[in-house]
C-alpha cells in the first residue's frame, strides 16, 4: 500500500529499522504492584546521550544550542559501519532530510508533541528515529485508537478477581529510546560492546558471543560506552523483522505464549487486563478478539491495521518489538557513540568472520571455528563455538 511505501522509505535511509519487547499499565485493584511493575519499564526519563546543554527533563544534549531546523537531526546513527565511505554517509543523510521536508510539505504530515515521554531522546544522542516526537506523521496519529477510554475508569478480571482502574496510565506511544532494561554485552579483553536488537536474534547470538569472546559481562542500557570501545550490532532486513515482530505480538495475544513459555506475570503480561490493552490501545486486534487463530479472510485488513498502528507508533503490550533498529542500536550515556561494525543477520557468516577479524584478531585473539545450529523457533541459524562450552 501507499501508507506501507511511505513507511519503507521513512524507515530504510539507513539501512536500519522496525524492532521491540516489554509492555505496561497501572491499577487501583490488587494487581497493582504487578502492573506498576511492568509500568517502571516505560515510564525512563534517563537520558541515551549528550553532553551540552539540558532538555525539558534536564537531561543533556548532544548539541551546544537547541537547533531551530529540525531537518539537522535527521542523519544516521554515527559511524562507518557496513563500509560506506564519507560521501556515502552524507548522501544517505541528505536523503534523510530530503524526506524530512517530502513528509511536512507534500504530505503534509507533522510532529505528534503527545509522543514527548521518556526524556526527549533524538536531543540527547544526537540524531531523530521513527519514534522521536519530531518526526513527522499523520495528522490522524495525533488521536489514539480509543482516546476516551485512557482518562476513564475500566474494569477487568484477573486471576478470578475483578480489578477496577481509575483510568489508563500506560504510555500512549513508543518510547523514543532503547528499552531501559535491555543489556547489553561488554568485553573488557577485547574492548567492545554488543548492542541487541529485538528480532534480529537476539536470543541466538548470546551462547556464540560468550564462547567466542568469553569473558563477558552485562552492562544496562544507559551505561556510557567506554572509551575506545567499540560497538557492534547485528541488524536484518526491515520487512522481514516487521513479519517477526507481528508474529510475536499475535503469539502473545491470540496464543497467551511468550518466548520463554506461558505469558505470565513474570512477562508482565496479566491476562485480560492486557487483553483490554490491546482492545483498546489498537486497531488491529478487533480481527483476532475472541478467536483461537487468525482468520485469514480479514488476514489483509489486520495487517493494514498492524501498518496503521505502527505508523503513528501506538504503543501497547509488545508494541516495542516494533521499534526500530535505529532507536535499539544507540546504548549508553553521552551522546550516540559511533557504531563500528554492523552485521546483516543475511549476510550473517561473512559478518560473523569480520567481527572476529576486527574485534577478536586485531586485538591479539584467535577466532574458533562455528557450528551451525537450527533455531528454536523457525527459520534461520543459531552458532556457538566448535571447541566452546
Amino acid at each position: 500500500t501507499a501508507r506501507g511505501v511511505r513507511v519503507a522509505a521513512s524507515i530504510a535511509a539507513c539501512v536500519m529499522v522496525v524492532g521491540g519487547g516489554r509492555m505496561a499499565y497501572t491499577s487501583g485493584g490488587g494487581v497493582a504492584s504487578l502492573v506498576e511493575m511492568g509500568h517502571t519499564h516505560h515510564n525512563t526519563k534517563h537520558a541515551v546521550g549528550g553532553n551540552h546543554t539540558s532538555t525539558k527533563w534536564e537531561s543533556p544534549t548532544c548539541y551546544p544550542d537547541q537547533v531551530e531546523d529540525k531537518s539537522e537531526y535527521f542523519t544516521c546513527p554515527p559511524g562507518s559501519y557496513l563500509g560506506r565511505s564519507a560521501d556515502e554517509i552524507k548522501d544517505a543523510n541528505d536523503r534523510l532530510r530530503a524526506l524530512y521536508y517530502t513528509l511536512r510539505t507534500d504530505y503534509g504530515y507533522e510532529e505528534n508533541k503527545r509522543e514527548n515521554i521518556s526524556s526527549v531522546s533524538y536531543l540527547d544522542r544526537g540524531y531523530a528515529t521513527y519514534e522521536s516526537m519530531v518526526w513527522p506523521k499523520p495528522a490522524q496519529c495525533q488521536k489514539l485508537a480509543n482516546d476516551s477510554w485512557i482518562s476513564h475508569p475500566w474494569h477487568a478480571m484477573y486471576n478470578r478477581s475483578m480489578e477496577y482502574f481509575h483510568n489508563y496510565t500506560g504510555n500512549h506511544y513508543r518510547a523514543d529510546n532503547a528499552p531501559s532494561y535491555i543489556s547489553k554485552l561488554v568485553s573488557d579483553t577485547y574492548e567492545f560492546e554488543f548492542h541487541y536488537i529485538w528480532k534480529v536474534a537476539s536470543t541466538s547470538y548470546p551462547s556464540y558471543l560468550w564462547c567466542e569472546f568469553w569473558p563477558l559481562t552485562r552492562a544496562t542500557a544507559d551505561e556510557e560506552v567506554k572509551d575506545g570501545y567499540k560497538v557492534v550490532a547485528s541488524v536484518r532486513n526491515p520487512l522481514g523483522r516487521f513479519v517477526s515482530a507481528v508474529s510475536e505480538i499475535l503469539q502473545r495475544s491470540v496464543n497467551g505464549y511468550c518466548p520463554s513459555g506461558y505469558c505470565d506475570a513474570s512477562s508482565s503480561y496479566f491476562g485480560n487486563v492486557t487483553l483490554e490493552e490491546f482492545k483498546q490501545m489498537t486497531t488491529w486486534f478487533k480481527y483476532v478478539d475472541g478467536k483461537a487463530s487468525v482468520d485469514m479472510d480479514t488476514l489483509p485488513a489486520m495487517l493494514h491495521a498492524f501498518m496503521h498502528d505502527t505508523e503513528c507508533n501506538y504503543d501497547y503490550y509488545a508494541a516495542e518489538h516494533l521499534t526500530t533498529q535505529s532507536t535499539f542500536i544507540t546504548q549508553g550515556a553521552g551522546c550516540a557513540s559511533e557504531i563500528d561494525l554492523v552485521i546483516r543477520l543475511e549476510e550473517l557468516d561473512d559478518g560473523l568472520d569480520q567481527m572476529v577479524d576486527e574485534v577478536k584478531v586485531a586485538a591479539g585473539g584467535g577466532g574458533q571455528e562455528l557450528l551451525s545450529l537450527g533455531f528454536e523457533h523457525g527459520g534461520g541459524q543459531a552458532w556457538r563455538c566448535a571447541h566452546g562450552v
